[in-house]
């Protein structure tokens, strides 16, 4: 999901930023660390209330165009799951904020919610309207996934990922059962032209959300 459909509307959070500003998200990164539960929890629903954009215009349509050919389409992203302060589902939340940019990966599925389990029933994610969340290695999260759903038959995984290291290690996967496999590093949220950051501006703002646990602009 993240800078591969979407990425944040606030330049802060921009993935060509993140080498220019690695000090204040350590900064950032410390100070959780040592927050109570609450506070942590408060930041990270602020967070998930920055609004995001597509990171290509095209995505809903090729997505759109698969799905018309019968191609299942799936969402497979390391983030958290379930209920985060007012936020009642984060995978419900991720699915209407999908949805109101064009891309609907229930549309490939209509199946319902699960959680997804190892094989010594430890909790690996959960699958949602065509989205699967795990905050393990996405792999592991897939072929659970894969074998949750056995009455679907597949011969071939296409996987779009922004992190060399996941798509190597959905191929060893793939490999494992048998199947062919294309996988696509995206680098497009790294690339594109962007105005510059003023980096003092971002650390008042990453100081504002400590105080305040609420993002203001800076758009």
């Amino acid at each position: 999901m993240d800078n591969v459909l979407t990425e944040s509307k606030e330049r802060a959070f921009h993935a060509d930023v993140y080498n220019q500003i690695k000090d204040i998200i350590r900064e950032y990164k410390t100070y959780t660390a040592k927050s109570s539960r609450d506070e942590q929890e408060e930041l990270k629903c602020a967070q998930w209330h920055v609004p995001v954009q597509l990171v290509d215009v095209e995505l809903p349509k090729l997505i759109t165009e698969l799905q018309d050919r019968s191609i299942k389409t799936l969402m497979l992203t390391q983030n958290p799951y379930g209920k985060l302060r007012d936020i009642e589902s984060i995978e419900e939340f991720c699915h209407s904020r999908l949805k109101s940019l064009g891309i609907d990966f229930d549309k490939s599925w209509r199946l319902p919610s699960m959680m997804i389990y190892d094989k010594d029933q430890n909790v690996l994610g959960s699958f949602h309207k065509g989205g699967i969340f795990t905050l393990n290695s996405k792999e592991l999260a897939l072929e659970q996934f894969l074998k949750n759903i056995s009455s679907h038959k597949f011969n071939k995984i296409v996987f779009v990922d922004d992190k060399r290291k996941n798509l190597e290690k959905v191929w060893k996967l793939a490999e494992k059962l048998g199947m062919e496999y294309i996988g696509i590093e995206y680098t497009k949220a790294f690339t594109k032209k962007r105005k510059d950051v003023d980096v003092k501006e971002v650390k008042q703002k990453f100081d504002l959300l400590l105080k305040l646990k609420k993002w203001e602009s800076i758009s």
